[in-house]
């Protein structure tokens, strides 16, 4: 396909569910959609299981696979929209993990000259919703993600994550909770929390949490009490749900976007049609954020634009 003289020389997009993707142009190239399949396991050491999964399996899809059959790992990432292909593109994480904890390995083709490789965790470059095929984008099209899942007495779980704990009282579950529960506890809380696109459009989260110098946070954690999460570097994330907040952004309308009233960090569609509406918002938002705190927010959604396409 990539070889037809049709399409020889055009830009290529390469696209899993377009979870994360807004577009403000039409993409004058060639969008290759990512609908490889399929799911295999294999035993690991210490009661581990290796999961290998292709590129275009639905991630809760996967994630729910894992939490029925008690294996450990995946629990944390529940319900995050979007292809298994792309989870490793910006390392996804939610509630204290990240994808990087539990990746050994992905394959992909390289565009740029055709070649398969097998690429090991420690080559990927991770660190927060970036890896190097991130750096790079649209060179490299994963085709496949491997996994290694734990047994229940050997899982390591994040239940500290502000709002986990009251979630997994709620539901009743054990101590230690199961990767059943645990699942279930962060599905209940992203309900609660996050608008359902199928009941009010919306482009999710978009922008990332702030990671800063511990001497900017220390500033902000003074002069305005800001919470804060140390990192292993040193450096200590934000949450830019509550700079935009106490911005009193929260439910602004900007034309036909607004700031979710149930989710500052969540853009609603009120009924906007083009992809440029969005970022005019956003980029009011960001302003707003940086006026009041001194902090820049950056997009966690990619945004596809003319002057993106190279």
């Amino acid at each position: 396909m990539l070889g037809d003289a049709r399409v020889v020389g055009l830009p290529v997009l390469p696209l899993g569910e377009g979870t994360n993707v807004l577009f403000v142009d039409d993409f004058p190239g060639l969008v290759v959609r990512i609908a490889l399949s399929g799911v295999e396991q294999a035993p690991a050491e210490g009661g581990a299981v290796t999961v290998t999964a292709a590129a275009g399996e639905n991630w809760p899809a996967l994630v729910r696979r894992t939490v029925e059959r008690e294996w450990y790992g995946l629990q944390n990432l529940t319900d995050i929209p979007g292809s298994v292909g792309a989870a490793p593109v910006q390392n996804i994480g939610a509630y204290g993990a990240e994808l990087a904890d539990v990746l050994t390995h992905l394959t992909a083709y390289d565009l740029s000259d055709g070649n398969r490789a097998t690429i090991a965790a420690v080559d990927c470059e991770f660190g927060y919703r970036t890896s190097f095929l991130k750096a790079q984008a649209d060179r490299r099209v994963v085709t496949s993600v491997s996994l290694r899942l734990q047994p229940r007495g050997s899982a390591q779980l994040q239940v500290d994550y502000p709002g986990v704990t009251e979630a997994l009282r709620q539901i009743g579950a054990d101590q230690p909770p199961s990767s059943r529960q645990l699942s279930a506890a962060i599905a209940r809380l992203r309900a609660r929390k996050l608008p359902d696109p199928a009941v009010r459009p919306n482009a999710g989260s978009f922008f990332k949490n702030p990671v800063v110098a511990s001497s900017i946070y220390e500033r902000l954690r003074r002069r305005f009490d800001a919470p804060g999460w140390p990192r292993a570097d040193g450096a200590v994330k934000l949450s830019a749900a509550w700079l935009i907040d106490q911005s009193g952004l929260r439910g602004r309308s900007w034309g036909a976007v607004s700031v979710s009233a149930q989710h500052a960090l969540v853009l609603i569609n009120e009924g906007c049609r083009a992809g440029g509406e969005v970022v005019r918002a956003a980029d009011a938002i960001r302003d707003e954020v940086e006026g009041r705190f001194g902090v820049r927010l950056e997009n966690e959604v990619r945004i596809i634009d003319a002057g993106s396409v190279s």
